[in-house]
């Protein structure tokens, strides 16, 4: 089964189910971290135990992986991942500490408007690469504001 994206573009259904699962992971998340941050309020100890967990879960992968299925490393890319996983850290650590400052549902809905700025970056950076049309600016504008609504309305 393939969703249609756009005439000349597919997405499969894996592209479409695993920011559905990550979603959904990240909405189970968010309410036990403020439940752990309530007994013990440390986010930068939890953030470097999330990263650790993480170091053990890809050199788990890496370990049982079959030779035909191992990750081939371009140099290149190594520097931009280096960067990437700092944003990432900082990200998952301002997002804890936001969580055992303030109210989840308060603080899950801001977090999740990071969708505007990937948006702006595809457009800059990815211009030859992904398609930005009105229907994607439309729909990125309509989570976020529905985001804000949920935020206001408390």
């Amino acid at each position: 089964m393939q969703i249609c994206t756009t005439r000349s573009q597919r997405l499969s259904p894996l592209a479409f189910a695993a920011p559905l699962a990550a979603a959904i992971l990240t909405g189970i998340n968010h309410p036990i971290r403020r439940y752990v941050l309530i007994m013990a309020n440390e986010p930068l100890f939890f953030s470097a135990l999330m990263g650790t967990v993480s170091l053990g879960a890809s050199l788990l992968y890496f370990a049982m992986s079959p030779q035909s299925l191992r990750v081939v490393w371009n140099r290149q890319a190594i520097l931009p991942f280096i960067g990437t996983g700092l944003c990432e850290t900082l990200s998952i650590l301002l997002i804890i500490t936001a969580i055992s400052l303030g109210r989840v549902v308060i603080v899950a809905p801001i977090a999740a408007s990071y969708s505007v700025w990937p948006l702006i970056q595809a457009r800059i950076f990815l211009r030859d690469v992904e398609s930005v049309n009105w229907k994607v600016i439309a729909g990125i504008f309509s989570v976020v504001a529905g985001n804000f609504e949920i935020h206001l309305s408390r």
